[in-house]
Formats: structure tokens, C-alpha cells, sequence
């Protein structure tokens, strides 16, 4: 479902093994990639992405605020993770300022490296939803 907020625009465009995903444009200029990928029936993982030449503007930490905010409104997720490098601190520092906390470390899959990587493994809970949905 494609969607807009006060920034931005959202167009579906699932791609993968997401369940739902999104370009994201502003201004008609495709500045981020996010997406939900299902891990069970109550918990969706986060993944997202920009170009290079984008970081460090501002950009993820709201559109990733936006999808949280989307995914708790709409979709009656019980909980939302994310998985980053410990090396990431750029995008462990946008989860933890959209509220999600660092649960533990674990060791994650890297298809570019064909290894596993140490992780921080990111979640937060829908305070929205009721406790027997």
C-alpha cells in the first residue's frame, strides 16, 4: 500500500523476502529503501537502506519513525526487530532514536561475505496493541 506523510512519499515495492517494502521518495527523488520481512505472526524484522551520498541527513531515522509508526497503526504487529553490524553505529543509532532498544548480540548471517557478523539484535513492542489481539 503506497502511503505519504508530511516528508514523504511511500510506494509499495516489495522485492525479496520482505512482506511488506517501500521506496521512498522526496520531492520525486528515491532516497531510501524500507522494508518488514514476517519472522512469525506478531513480529516483523526491519530492514532498510540509502544511497551513500544520502547518509548522515536525517533521512532513516524518519522514515524508519514512519514505518514503526505504520506497521503498529496498521498492521497489528505485536513487535518489530532489527539487525545491524556492531560496526553500524549510523543505523544502530537510528533505531535506538525511534525507540527501540538493544536486546543482546548474536551472530547473523552476511550472504556478502558468506560468514557470520556480530550483531545487535534491535526491538521494540507495540504499546497500541491489546494484549489478546
Amino acid at each position: 500500500m503506497n502511503f505519504k506523510t508530511d516528508k514523504y512519499y511511500y510506494e509499495e515495492h516489495i522485492v525479496g523476502d520482505n512482506k511488506y517494502a517501500w521506496r521512498v521518495f522526496d520531492n520525486n527523488v528515491q532516497v531510501a529503501f524500507i522494508g518488514l520481512k514476517e519472522i512469525n505472526k506478531d513480529t516483523l524484522e526491519l530492514r532498510f537502506s540509502t544511497k551513500e551520498d544520502l547518509r548522515n541527513k536525517g533521512y532513516m531515522t524518519t522514515i524508519v519513525g514512519d514505518i514503526i509508526r505504520y506497521a503498529f497503526e496498521n498492521l497489528n504487529v505485536k513487535q518489530i526487530q532489527g539487525i545491524c553490524d556492531i560496526k553500524n553505529v549510523a543505523s544502530a543509532r537510528v533505531m535506538e532514536k525511534n525507540g527501540m532498544k538493544n536486546s543482546e548480540t548474536i551472530d547473523h548471517y552476511h550472504a556478502e561475505t558468506n560468514s557470520n557478523i556480530k550483531c545487535y539484535l534491535y526491538k521494540i513492542e507495540n504499546s497500541l496493541r491489546k494484549e489478546n489481539d
